[in-house]
């Protein structure tokens, strides 16, 4: 199969974009050797979904290209370039986020450092708000071992090239589970609880997260997540931030992202969720957005400092 063009709106660059996935697990979702590469279940099944950029610092048009060792329909090339198209936000007009920031001068010049850069969003808002449940209380890096042994457990598989890659499980894959299938992958039963009946809730027609992709209040989506067992105002805004790919969202509660507006605003100091909102208010409906600059920075070793533009 011939790889297909996307054309994204200036600027994008897959290599800011994609970063956080270096060295994440290559049967699921990696970023390795400037191509993103990712196990995807389109309404087919699960496909293999590699992406690269000419340039990928640069606006170059990007490649994609599906794999799967029992072929690609017209159908399965259209789905998988608009899911594309939704998780690296490539429609999204990234001038608006840099004529947004331009008062402020530290993430001006994170910006310029990071140009092209946009946050991915989950294919599906079950996938963020699962992910957001398995990240609760715990750090970053033991959350994303335990959520690719996940997806390895209870992902639906496909083959290529003889080696087996996993997507992210389903609700019906996850709505029959008990609280000691969830043990085996290194969750709390609690955890496993809040997930299970998450799953049974959609399972059952009673939970329908996509439907708030046309919600336009963010209150109103913080306010219905949070009547969910097990969800509160952090998980939702990380659901949101993810899944809907709602760039005003902020979770000024989460640990992890105080600490990077201190240490590029506060020179260090301990500050609390009103001080972190209070900074982020600048960013105006990005807030979101310029939150991801802080993590991607901090992912890449790159420091705090102003320099001229």
């Amino acid at each position: 199969m011939n790889p297909i063009p996307l054309y994204p709106k200036y600027p994008f660059s897959l290599h800011w974009s994609a970063i956080i996935f270096s060295n994440h697990d290559p049967m699921v979702r990696t970023y390795s050797n400037h191509a993103f590469s990712f196990t995807a279940l389109l309404s087919n099944g699960p496909f293999v979904l590699t992406v690269n950029q000419t340039e990928p610092f640069e606006n170059s048009p990007l490649t994609l290209s599906i794999w799967s060792d029992k072929g690609v329909r017209a159908k399965d090339t259209c789905e998988a370039s608009d899911l594309i198209t939704w998780y690296f936000a490539l429609n999204d007009n990234l001038m608006d986020f840099l004529d947004a920031i331009c008062s402020d001068p530290v993430m001006k010049n994170l910006a310029h450092r990071l140009y092209g850069l946009r946050s991915p969003a989950t294919p599906t808002v079950f996938e963020a708000l699962i992910d957001s449940v398995i990240e609760q209380q715990i750090s970053l890096s033991v959350a994303r071992s335990l959520e690719y042994r996940f997806i390895r457990q209870f992902g639906r598989t496909c083959f290529v090239n003889g080696d087996l890659h996993y997507c992210y499980p389903l609700p019906e894959d996850l709505a029959g589970l008990e609280p000691s299938d969830f043990r085996r992958c290194g969750f709390t039963s609690r955890k496993g609880e809040y997930i299970r009946d998450i799953s049974r809730s959609i399972e059952k027609g009673n939970l329908d997260l996509e439907s708030f992709k046309k919600v336009r209040d963010n209150a109103d989506i913080v306010e219905a997540l949070c009547q969910i067992r097990g969800i509160g105002r952090w998980t939702a805004e990380l659901t949101m931030l993810r899944g809907l790919h709602r760039m005003d969202a902020f979770p000024a509660d989460d640990i992890a992202l105080r600490r990077m507006i201190s240490r590029w605003y506060h020179n260090g100091k301990k500050i609390s969720a009103s001080e972190a909102l209070k900074t982020a208010e600048q960013w105006g409906e990005y807030k979101g957005l310029a939150s991801f600059y802080l993590e991607v920075a901090e992912y890449c070793g790159i420091n705090p400092g102003v320099r001229s533009i």
